[in-house]
């Protein structure tokens, strides 16, 4: 919101802002806003507005791959359900084993 609000009074396009910028400037500014008198945080609100407007991002290039989804190249084949044995029946052949030892 306070992004969107500095966007607005610099009238700039608020995804040009930088999210880190404004959260730095947060940490900043609120404890400074904390320990001051009321009729001093309508001035010292429009300053860390003005604050988080400085801190505009680069102008985005346009991207030049497409997205997709890359494919991990293998020598071997994939696992199937038929590669493992059950887990029950190995179990029990365990348990078989050790009752008759």
């Amino acid at each position: 919101m306070l992004m969107h609000e500095s966007a607005s009074a610099a009238q700039i396009d608020p995804r040009e802002l930088s999210f880190v910028h404004a959260v730095r400037v947060l940490r900043e500014t609120i404890p400074l806003m904390r320990s001051a008198r009321t009729e001093q945080l309508p001035c010292m609100y429009k300053a860390m507005l003005q604050q988080i407007a400085t801190g505009r991002l680069p102008p985005r290039e346009n991207r030049i791959n497409p997205r997709v989804v890359k494919v991990k190249m293998s020598n071997y084949g994939k696992k199937r359900t038929h590669h493992t044995p059950s887990h029950r029946s190995t179990r029990q052949t365990l348990r078989k084993g050790f009752r008759g030892a």
